[in-house]
C-alpha cells in the first residue's frame, strides 16, 4: 500500500474508513510514486474533476497570505529545534504560483 494511509476496518459493521494523511510537506514526495502505489490512486485517475480548482486555489492563495501571521503564533519554545522547516512551509504553500503544482493534480 503506498501513499500515507491507514486503513481502518470495523468488523461488526463490516466498514472501512481510510485516513489519508497529506503529504504537502514530506521532502521526498514523488508525484509519479504517489499515483501508482497510493490506495486510492485508481480511484482519482477516475474522477478528473474530483475538486474545483478556482476554490481550491482561492483557499491555499488564503492560507499562503496568512502563513506568517499564524507562524508568529506559535510560541518560540516549540519551534526551536525546527532549523528551517518553518520557511519550507512557506515554501510548499508557495507552489500555487507553479503551473506544475496544478499539473500534477490532474488525472
Amino acid at each position: 500500500m503506498g501513499g500515507n494511509s491507514n486503513v481502518l476496518m470495523a468488523t461488526a459493521g463490516r466498514s472501512v474508513h481510510i485516513i489519508d494523511h497529506n503529504l504537502a510537506f514530506e521532502e521526498r514526495f514523488d508525484v509519479e510514486q504517489f499515483r501508482q502505489l497510493h490506495i486510492c490512486a485508481d480511484f482519482w485517475m477516475r474522477w478528473p474533476d474530483l475538486y474545483d480548482r478556482h476554490d481550491a486555489e482561492r483557499r491555499l492563495r488564503g492560507a499562503a497570505a496568512r502563513t506568517s501571521a499564524f507562524l508568529d503564533m506559535v510560541p518560540p519554545e516549540w519551534t526551536e529545534d525546527c532549523g528551517d522547516h518553518l520557511d519550507r512551509i512557506a515554501a510548499v504553500l508557495g507552489r500555487i504560483n507553479d503551473p506544475t503544482f496544478w499539473r500534477d493534480l490532474q488525472p
